[in-house]
């Protein structure tokens, strides 16, 4: 049997009633028998009629000792349980946080570019044009304008683009074209960076 700690035992009346039977010398033996024995497993050297009655007792106390360890057993694990599901709640409560302090965010993107937009003033601006077309083909980015802006610009330095009217056509093909083929995109982004009409942009370039 496994080690055993306990802070009570089981005293049954028989037990009192058969060690009452007995002198004093051998009563003190056996009760200190039964306490050692059900709080520590320690077994006791006894002889004679003490050891007669404790032959008796002791399958008692270990069938006891058994559905204690197993009573503890099963409370470890309903404690670990418990404990296991508080942090898969609290988990799902951060993740929801997460998730909530996310979809803001994106709504602060989507108004900040939403406004970009419906500014006049932004009209002749590269940005412009491409969000602009993004929104015609019903998306809006989610990420911050600065961060869209920052992608476009090395999008324009690698594609060799240096005239708005050259890129206000290449959007509007692609916007035409996506119309009209009626598939969903997936990556917007990807998707334009892609774009065959800016590979030959990129070609009419360098063979000036």
């Amino acid at each position: 049997m496994e080690k055993i700690q306990r802070e009570w035992f089981i005293f049954y009346q028989s037990f009192w009633e058969a060690i009452n039977e007995l002198p004093k010398e051998n009563q003190l033996e056996l009760y200190r028998a039964i306490a050692d024995y059900s709080f520590t497993l320690k077994e006791p050297g006894l002889t004679g009629l003490s050891k007669t009655i404790w032959i008796l007792i002791k399958p008692q106390i270990e069938a006891n000792n058994r559905k204690y360890l197993n009573w503890k057993k099963s409370k470890r694990k309903q404690n670990w349980s418990k404990t296991e599901a508080n942090n898969k709640q609290n988990w799902s409560k951060t993740e929801g946080k997460e998730k909530e302090k996310e979809k803001e965010n994106e709504k602060e993107n989507n108004n900040e570019i939403i406004n970009y937009i419906n500014n006049e003033n932004n009209k002749n601006t590269y940005s412009y044009i491409i969000l602009n077309c993004f929104k015609n083909l019903w998306y809006i980015p989610k990420e911050s304008l600065e961060d869209f802006k920052k992608w476009l610009s090395k999008l324009i330095e690698i594609n060799k683009i240096d005239s708005l009217d050259n890129f206000k056509e290449i959007c509007f093909n692609f916007e035409t074209y996506w119309k009209w083929n009626k598939k969903k995109i997936i990556n917007f982004k990807s998707t334009f960076s892609n774009n065959p009409l800016l590979f030959s942009n990129k070609k009419k370039y360098e063979k000036k």
